[in-house]
């Protein structure tokens, strides 16, 4: 009678052990499936909207596009389409333009023209296979362009098999390797159950057997691996997503670093380039002339320094590298220093300077007067008025009577290699008030900005005594 239980307890509990780790392996197979196909397009889509950024840099008036798709297709094997604003297929690389249709009515193309980009899955007709297709509006000088960049729907799945069908069968090993252990535990529980009624049997004896072990600490011990594996898992998943978000961050800042060097450093370096191919070209050139051309070289040379020596400033400033030589100074007289040299930098606008102090505040001369002078520079490029310098005990502002800031561009401005749509609030490589706000966090200060748009600006700042 007692073998009888004994047999069908077990049986019953090996029967729900593989039950439940069958709704399991189920359960968890369907989900993944989901999940990371899921994941899988969602990437596609990030790398092919990311591609059309990249490529988005190298279109002009110029490009010839139906080379253009030709070498997107061949470097990447990706399907390139690029459509005007009608809907009219001007550049095809995998089809014949004259057997296409017009596409002003594909679901992508019009979320491409109404949103940020348009985004579809779909079976096309002119290759008779399925596609992901991507799409997004470039502007190119005062018209529009739609650059479309897609991906056979059975490369992507190819790719999502392979990675799942590893997945299942690394589940399905952990599954075995689980079900060996509930076997393990099975003939712990049987041992630990015979005892048990032994004992119960022989109460009245005194005949007791005692274990050393007892499936309750098996079944503790697993338990406490288990918690201890999550937990550990839980751990390295959150690292692993901070690592990636720091090199999201860091290959972002990049981008943004190569675009503003790009952008400032391309039109001095021109100009130097093509004053120099004229005094080469020009044997017969007049001194005057030539006299004339070196100092806009030179000029621009300056600039250039002046670019190199800033960012230098910049990192040193941002990898804590620069050690400030505070001193204390009158501020009232290092402002008024300071103006009269940026008077006569823009001779044709007026510096109105207020002073309203006699105080003495702590602060690195190099470094307060390149802030100064940042936001007085600033003040002047982008209002093209007179301005007004305001010195208040220790408190140091500028106000000019500009176009303003956008109240949802004052936050971002301050932010490094910004700029505002077609104006740059820094005057190089979107550094100018990154750098103020650096430079005023060392000395304990920080950069207040209200602005007003259509109405001018106030930039102030104060130090401590």
């Amino acid at each position: 009678m007692r073998s009888f239980n004994l047999i069908k307890l077990h049986q019953f509990f090996s029967f729900n052990i593989i039950i439940s780790l069958l709704l399991i392996f189920i359960a968890t197979t369907l989900i993944s499936y989901k999940t990371f196909k899921d994941l899988e397009i969602e990437h596609t889509k990030n790398e092919l909207l990311s591609n059309i950024d990249i490529l988005n840099t190298h279109i002009n008036k110029t490009v010839n596009f139906k080379t253009m798709v030709k070498n997107i297709h061949n470097n990447s094997k990706l399907r390139a389409t690029i459509i005007n604003i009608n809907g009219t297929v001007i550049a095809e690389s995998n089809g014949d333009l004259e057997q296409m249709d017009n596409h002003k009515n594909r679901v992508e193309i019009r979320e491409a023209i109404t949103h940020k980009y348009g985004f579809i899955i779909r079976h096309s007709k002119t290759l008779d296979v399925d596609f992901l297709y991507v799409a997004k509006k470039i502007q190119i000088d005062d018209s529009y362009i739609i650059l479309r960049l897609s991906k056979k729907l059975s490369i992507i799945m190819n790719d999502f098999y392979d990675f799942w069908i590893q997945l299942v069968t690394l589940l399905m090993m952990s599954l075995i390797i689980l079900f060996l252990l509930s076997n393990i535990m099975h003939k712990k529980i049987k041992e630990q159950t015979y005892i048990l009624l032994d004992n119960i049997n022989n109460i009245d004896n005194k005949k007791l057997h005692h274990s050393n072990q007892s499936w309750i600490n098996e079944f503790e011990l697993i338990k406490s691996s288990i918690s201890n594996l999550s937990n550990n898992l839980q751990k390295k998943y959150k690292e692993n997503r901070t690592i990636n978000a720091k090199l999201k961050l860091k290959n972002r800042q990049l981008q943004d670093m190569l675009s503003a060097i790009s952008h400032e450093l391309k039109n001095p370096i021109a100009i130097i380039m093509g004053y120099a191919e004229s005094i080469l070209d020009s044997k017969n050139m007049s001194l005057g002339t030539k006299d004339k051309f070196l100092k806009k070289i030179f000029n621009n040379s300056k600039k250039l320094s002046h670019l190199i020596d800033k960012m230098a400033l910049f990192t040193k400033l941002e990898n804590h590298e620069y050690k400030p030589s505070i001193d204390s100074e009158e501020f009232a007289p290092f402002v008024e220093d300071i103006c009269e040299n940026m008077r006569v930098k823009y001779n044709r606008f007026k510096i109105y300077l207020n002073i309203n102090s006699s105080a003495k505040v702590n602060l690195d001369k190099v470094l307060i007067e390149l802030v100064i002078v940042n936001l007085i520079d600033n003040a002047i490029k982008y209002s093209q008025k007179d301005i007004q310098v305001i010195v208040d005990n220790t408190k140091f502002s500028v106000i000019d009577n500009g176009i303003g800031i956008k109240k949802s561009n004052i936050k971002n401005i301050r932010k490094k290699y910004y700029r505002v749509e077609k104006n740059n609030w820094d005057n190089s490589l979107g550094l100018g008030l990154a750098l103020v706000e650096y430079i005023l966090n060392i000395h304990k200060s920080k950069l207040e900005i209200k602005s007003e748009y259509g109405n001018g600006s106030i930039f102030s700042f104060d130090l401590k005594p």
